[in-house]
């Protein structure tokens, strides 16, 4: 509906009751929020009593929106009311009436509305004018990608959901709002596919998001460690998954699982995970079965070799020298020649500097960071094998180390083998190469043990799944392959019947 050109599409329609008048709401509200320098009220009328006025909260609301749809409509009517009246009831009908309360309307004015006090209507009525001052949408800047889209989320919760609905437009999607945080109230979505998600996990969601009484919820990361039972909280591996790509969520939604958004944070929630999705990118999927199936492999060794390297060359080196050929350990003694440290205090020094430069990295500014890593690089790599305090194979070793840590698609899992690693070195310095399989058996056995929200961490790899295995798990099967062995199956089972 237009009136001289106001657009009303942005404005809720409903009724409800109002029980009493408020002649000082003005005052009572600015005494109620502590005057705080964003209110704004606009009065009405001849007389400018404050009988009439328009309250708001400039930081948050769309102030040309204001000016257009509801200050000069509002204007004509009081200059002229016998004239303009239909302006009066097209304002009325676009509003939402609100309870005359001080607590209710300060709840509208925190999310965005302008709340018009009229006490020639004797009601109050809010109008969804929200604008919040968003970053310009641009693309993921932990999970980059070498082709598909470049979308990625932002903090505006809204515009995330716009490009989760892009992507399913289906009448199962299911969006639930809650409002996190009892003093902070942020608003969280929990979107799932009816009759597709896990119906245990979704009750159990939504009893944990409603329990939740913290004062302020800042981020998903927060919200994940109040959704978790304590012994996930002290595990190094995560059990959900964070993304900042629509293109990586939407898929986990179509395959029954959970995403969670939350207001103000560029990153979503996916429940439950596993193992083999966390090594998992959408870019596995852009490219041929062949060349995903490549990546993956590369991917896995990477993460293996961050974990067991370090500790391998420690027993290599200083327990176990007849497992290796002569001619290596003859070369491995010639570069250690001069340098003080036994081995293991080599190997610790050198992963104690490297997480210095990637937590340096991280903290300084983009322009200062490049120069922190070259001028660690050069101390590491030159000076420090020139002045024979390392070795130039433990270079290497270090160098192979990190590397295989950025090889993970997920920064929580990376994290967690990095610091796996340490105690690998730990067992396996007084027991070399026993302690390493001793360290890397208990680590196959915490990982097989974990459980996310009820799904087997290592699932597929430990149920009875093989069919899933095969298909997409270390290896992925070109798309035809995988449709041919659902005909194929469907087949055998309508000649069994």
């Amino acid at each position: 509906m237009h009136v001289h050109g106001c657009s009303w599409k942005y404005f809720l329609v409903a009724h409800f009751r109002l029980e009493a008048l408020l002649l000082n709401t003005t005052d009572e509200l600015k005494t109620y929020l502590h005057s705080p320098p964003d209110l704004l009220i606009y009065p009405f009328g001849q007389e400018n009593n404050g009988e009439e006025a328009i309250i708001y909260l400039s930081s948050i609301t769309d102030t040309e929106r204001l000016e257009e749809s509801i200050k000069r409509p509002l204007n004509q009517y009081f200059a002229d009311p016998l004239n303009h009246e239909y302006l009066l009831f097209d304002i009325k009908r676009s509003g939402l009436e609100i309870a005359k309360q001080l607590d209710v309307i300060c709840g509208y004015l925190f999310k965005g509305n302008v709340v018009w006090i009229s006490q020639e209507l004797g009601s109050a009525f809010a109008f969804d004018l929200l604008q919040w001052s968003d970053r310009s949408q641009s693309g993921p800047d932990t999970e980059l990608s070498l082709t598909g889209p470049k979308d990625a989320f932002i903090e505006n919760i809204d515009q995330n959901l716009a490009m989760v609905r892009r992507r399913i437009a289906n009448e199962n999607l299911v969006i639930q709002q809650f409002s996190v945080g009892t003093t902070s109230r942020i608003k969280t979505y929990m979107i799932y596919l009816n009759n597709g998600a896990y119906s245990h996990l979704v009750e159990d969601l939504t009893s944990r998001l409603n329990a939740i009484h913290a004062d302020l919820v800042m981020d998903t990361s927060q919200l994940v460690t109040l959704l978790s039972d304590s012994w996930m909280r002290f595990s190094l591996f995560p059990v959900y998954q964070s993304t900042e790509r629509p293109d990586k969520a939407t898929p986990a939604v179509i395959e029954g699982r959970i995403l969670i958004l939350m207001d103000g944070t560029p990153i979503g929630l996916v429940l439950p995970t596993t193992f083999i999705a966390l090594c998992q990118t959408p870019d596995d999927y852009y490219f041929p079965a062949i060349t995903g199936s490549f990546f993956r492999f590369i991917r896995i060794t990477g993460m293996m070799v961050s974990v067991l390297l370090p500790s391998l060359y420690i027993a290599l080196t200083s327990y176990n020298q007849n497992v290796i050929r002569i001619q290596f350990m003859l070369a491995i003694a010639a570069s250690r020649e001069g340098v003080p440290y036994p081995v293991y205090v080599e190997v610790i020094i050198m992963m104690i500097l490297m997480e210095f430069i990637n937590e340096a990295t991280v903290r300084l500014p983009k322009i200062v960071g490049g120069t922190a890593t070259i001028v660690g690089g050069l101390i590491i790599g030159t000076a420090a094998a020139q002045s024979h305090l390392i070795s130039n194979i433990m270079i290497i070793v270090t160098a192979a180390t990190a590397i295989g840590s950025y090889t993970a698609p997920n920064q929580s899992i990376g994290i967690g083998l990095r610091i796996y690693s340490y105690l690998l070195v730990i067992v396996t310095v007084p027991f070399g190469l026993f302690g390493l399989i001793l360290g890397s058996g208990l680590l196959m056995l915490h990982v097989s043990h974990l459980n996310s929200w009820g799904v087997p961490y290592l699932a597929p790899v430990t149920t009875s799944e093989w069919r899933k295995l095969l298909q997409d798990t270390f290896v992925i099967l070109p798309k035809k392959l995988t449709l041919f062995r659902s005909k194929r199956r469907t087949k055998f089972k309508e000649q069994q019947l």
